[in-house]
Formats: structure tokens, C-alpha cells, sequence
């Protein structure tokens, strides 16, 4: 995304919107402009900024840069251990990450830091053989650790028996997503931006947020299985109902929602 249209945008949800997540489909370490972006959002009163990585160019030297630009999370992928890791996250290098979070743990230290708050999350199947050595690994490195089932995004075809009933999506009453060219989707599943409601280089956020294209939609969800009528949130993840698989190890149970196929 170009910086002007970024600081554009943090102009008018200044003081409004609390919080500004500086990421959707790409990396977002590969904007040169990020640590300019997020100390200008800070300027503005956003009081959470954050967003996801790989984690490939956070470099300590870097790193401390994002810290003190007042970056508040920074979420990693962190796609299980060793070489399940590699294999996930090729040409990414185990060892080579598990040295940036001691670098960035001792930064933090350095600046007596509680934030940026370091969260890794995983997909469940990379670490499904060895969940609790992924958690023992990473737990001292970081502040939060968290998986997910795999998610199936945009699925051709679903089961009714397994959508939730009387689903309404919350994204349309949480976010709005603006993409690097200024397009307004009203969800992450849109990531070919088939579901345009408007574009920030020529409209403001809160028309968007307040305009007839996302009404419509909001409207749709409001109806008993209204959302099966828009293509993208038929072919969902989001609407559909998940089973709970018990895992154990060590005589330590833990419970895995994953999505029914």
C-alpha cells in the first residue's frame, strides 16, 4: 500500500478506531515505509497497531526499530517444529527463527518492554504429533502461543448439515479491509476481491463503513441462512460448525475444535 492512501486512512480513523491491523494477504515486513506508517498511526491516537509475519526480516537491528515505533502485537506464523517447520514455512530456516525470538526477548528485556507482545500461531496439523514440545519450545521465547485448524478457504461446496445454524457473520459489525489498491472488502475470506464495497482513494471509511454496498450484505446475514446467497461467504470457513477432537499426552488433555469436512 502506497503511504499516502495509508496515512490517509489513519488520518480519519485517528482518535475514532482503536485499533489498525497493518496486514491481510502479503508480508507485511516488505513495506518499507511500515516503521514510518505505525509511528504516524501512534501520532494519531490508534492504541493497538499490529500485524502478522513470517517473521523472515525481523532481524534484531530491525526489530528494535518496530519497538520503539510503538508497534503494539506482532503475530508470527510459526508452522511447527524442526523440519515440519521447513517443510511449512520453505525457505525459512528453524533454527535461524528460534534465534530472531531470543534476540527479540532480550530487546524487550532491554527496554524493559512488555510490548510488542509476541504471539506465534500455528495451523493444529504441523503440530498435532508434539504439541506440548512445540509449547515448551516456543513458551519461553514468547508471549502468547495459539493454533488453528486448517482452514479450508473458499471451499466449492458445503453440507448444509454443516453450517452453523443461523449464522451471521460479526466481521461486517468488526472491521472493514482495505487492500493495497484502496479497494474496501467486508472480510479476510475475500482474497481475490470478489466483494468490493468501496475504495478509500476516493471514498472516506466511514462512508464505506455506512454505505449501501455493505448494508446489503448486513442485511442478507440478518435473514435465517441469508449468507448462503452471497458466493464468497457460501464457500465460507467462518459459517461452518466444527467438532471438538481430544488430544492426550502425559496424562494432559487438550481439546482441538477442527472444522467437519
Amino acid at each position: 500500500m502506497e503511504t499516502k492512501l495509508a496515512k490517509k486512512i489513519i488520518y480519519e480513523i485517528g482518535r475514532k478506531v482503536v485499533t489498525l491491523r497493518l496486514s491481510f494477504g502479503g508480508e507485511t515486513t516488505l513495506n518499507p515505509d511500515l516503521i514510518e506508517i505505525i509511528k504516524y498511526a501512534k501520532q494519531k491516537d490508534i492504541k493497538e497497531i499490529s500485524f502478522l509475519t513470517n517473521g523472515s526480516n525481523l532481524e534484531p537491528d530491525y526489530f528494535e526499530k518496530l519497538l520503539l515505533a510503538g508497534v503494539d502485537w506482532i503475530i508470527i506464523s510459526f508452522d511447527g517444529l524442526y523440519d515440519e517447520y521447513e517443510k511449512n514455512r520453505y525457505p525459512l530456516k528453524f533454527n535461524d527463527m528460534i534465534y530472531k525470538l531470543m534476540k527479540i526477548k532480550e530487546i524487550k528485556e532491554k527496554y524493559n518492554s512488555e510490548k510488542p507482545v509476541i504471539k506465534v500461531q500455528t495451523i493444529w496439523p504441523a503440530i498435532a504429533n508434539n504439541p506440548f514440545e512445540y509449547y515448551e519450545k516456543l513458551a519461553p521465547l514468547t508471549d502468547m502461543i495459539n493454533y488453528l485448524p486448517l482452514i479450508q478457504w473458499n471451499v466449492e461446496s458445503i453440507s448444509d448439515s454443516h453450517y452453523i445454524d443461523d449464522f451471521s457473520c460479526p466481521m461486517l459489525y468488526q472491521r472493514v479491509f482495505i487492500t493495497s489498491d484502496g479497494n474496501a472488502l467486508p472480510c479476510c475470506s475475500d482474497l481475490e476481491g470478489k466483494c468490493i464495497i468501496g475504495n478509500a482513494y476516493s471514498e472516506s471509511i466511514y462512508d464505506i463503513w455506512h454505505g449501501e454496498k455493505i448494508n446489503m450484505i448486513r442485511k442478507l446475514h440478518a435473514e435465517c441462512g441469508g449468507f448462503k446467497k452471497m458466493d464468497i461467504c457460501r464457500k465460507c470457513f467462518i459459517p461452518r460448525k466444527t467438532k471438538d477432537d481430544v488430544y492426550e499426552y502425559d496424562n494432559r488433555k487438550i481439546i482441538v475444535k477442527n472444522y467437519l469436512k
